[in-house]
């Protein structure tokens, strides 16, 4: 079969040339942002746009219109560069032998329009290992699809039922996740209260309706106690130890359980503070993030004091009088916390606080 080629160097020559680098950087154009682009979903994109730095959000807000119909994306991408790889040996065929030109327009393909245009656009070449390390020469090392602490934060929300994307992670969940990862870059002080909406007590004050009505309406759990100055705080007591006592008995607080309490300083981060009360609880009782240490860190009020194995320390004079009523909600306690009461401690504790 006779070649019917262009003599070289002549002008119908030069345009088939030129037609057919042009249809090869078209080919690897399409290529590159059939991968570049499709490789990213919607969600990606959202990411970058909302948690990605400045250039990336730029660059993403762009690309998210284009991409949102994806089926459409594709179909013009694939159709685009199969036209420009079939007319390709055509105008090759004008130029070089029928042999010369499959076997340069193969290579064209393979090289510039599959290889080299993936490899730039996604980083990622999968290539033999010579020519892979070639790339790793030119464009560097591969990246991986680790996402920044921001992206993986948007990423969770993304995820969530408000979100509305079809993820099934509910508010608290999400939320959850979040805090967590914002706690490594937290200190204490983000999660102390101000000493100027703190409520606390005075150990010189009384245990009086008005002050118990006080505690009640605040809802907390412990309430610090000062002493003088209201920022001198030297511990705190716990609110349901209150069911033991009486308005009308106006009992001191100094004669209370206080409890003492952790210190620590406000730039320490937000997870060695939680290390350390989960380490300083571990012998004992908790309730919450508070603790409970044990003796031999309590600050001991009066002789009277006792230890329980709940690891508080309870004073004798808490109880004089104590209705049957309220020993009944005492013995209760005593007995998920200490075990079963003897006929004789039962009868012992009857005779020395019922009135």
């Amino acid at each position: 079969m006779k070649d019917k080629n262009t003599p070289c160097c002549e002008s119908e020559w030069w345009v088939n040339l030129v037609i057919s680098f042009a249809l090869v950087a078209f080919a690897s154009i399409t290529s590159g942002l059939s991968l570049g682009l499709l490789s990213h979903s919607k969600v990606d994109l959202e990411v970058l746009i909302k948690s990605g730095v400045p250039r990336e959000q730029k660059n993403a807000a762009k690309v998210l219109p284009i991409v949102k119909n994806e089926i459409l994306l594709l179909c013009t991408l694939f159709i685009a560069k199969s036209l420009t790889m079939e007319a390709l040996p055509i105008f090759m065929d004008r130029i070089l032998p029928f042999w010369s030109a499959i076997l340069v327009s193969m290579t064209f393909v393979v090289a510039f329009v599959e290889v080299i245009p993936q490899a730039i656009c996604s980083r990622y070449g999968l290539l033999s290992y010579p020519v892979r390390k070639v790339l790793d020469w030119l464009l560097g090392k591969n990246h991986s699809a680790i996402l920044r602490r921001a992206e993986l934060k948007t990423y969770v929300d993304l995820h969530g039922i408000k979100a509305g994307k079809g993820g099934d992670l509910t508010d608290d969940e999400t939320t959850i996740i979040a805090g967590a990862m914002n706690m490594t870059q937290k200190t204490a002080k983000d999660a102390m209260t101000p000493m100027s909406r703190t409520f606390s007590l005075d150990i010189n004050s009384k245990l009086e309706l008005q002050t118990m009505g006080m505690v009640a309406s605040k809802g907390h759990s412990r309430v610090p106690i000062y002493s003088d100055d209201p920022a001198n705080i030297i511990g705190l007591i716990l609110v349901k130890s209150l069911i033991f006592y009486h308005p009308e008995d106006e009992t001191p607080i100094r004669d209370m359980t206080i409890r003492r309490i952790l210190r620590v300083y406000d730039n320490w981060p937000l997870y060695d503070v939680l290390k350390l009360f989960q380490k300083d609880s571990e012998p004992t009782e908790t309730d919450g993030i508070g603790i409970n240490p044990p003796l031999g860190e309590k600050e001991l009020l009066n002789n009277s004091s006792v230890y329980h194995g709940d690891g508080e320390i309870q004073s004798d004079s808490l109880y004089d009088g104590m209705k049957e009523s309220d020993l009944s909600l005492f013995l209760n306690k005593w007995e998920q916390d200490c075990g079963q009461i003897s006929n004789e401690e039962l009868e012992s504790l009857k005779g020395k606080y019922i009135r």
